[in-house]
């Protein structure tokens, strides 16, 4: 396939799990990571890249297999 935003972006947590919820393991998403935290991931092996953080409130949710509920 084609490597394209649209494409790329399909890969992100909030595009696929209301799909999988049911056969998902319980998620939760943190924000905004603090810098120490941060440092820790990073330290880990885990990329946190610039600008994750900027993602819109209304964007994010708790999602199980019945429902989906903003996260405040």
């Amino acid at each position: 396939p084609l490597l394209t935003p649209s494409y790329i972006l399909t890969f992100q947590f909030l595009s696929w799990c209301p799909s999988f919820a049911n056969v998902s393991p319980r998620s939760t998403i943190i924000r905004p990571l603090d810098e120490p935290f941060k440092d820790y991931l990073e330290s880990d092996g885990i990329l946190v890249p610039d600008g994750s953080d900027d993602v819109s409130v209304n964007l994010l949710s708790k999602t199980t297999a019945k429902t989906t509920t903003p996260i405040l």
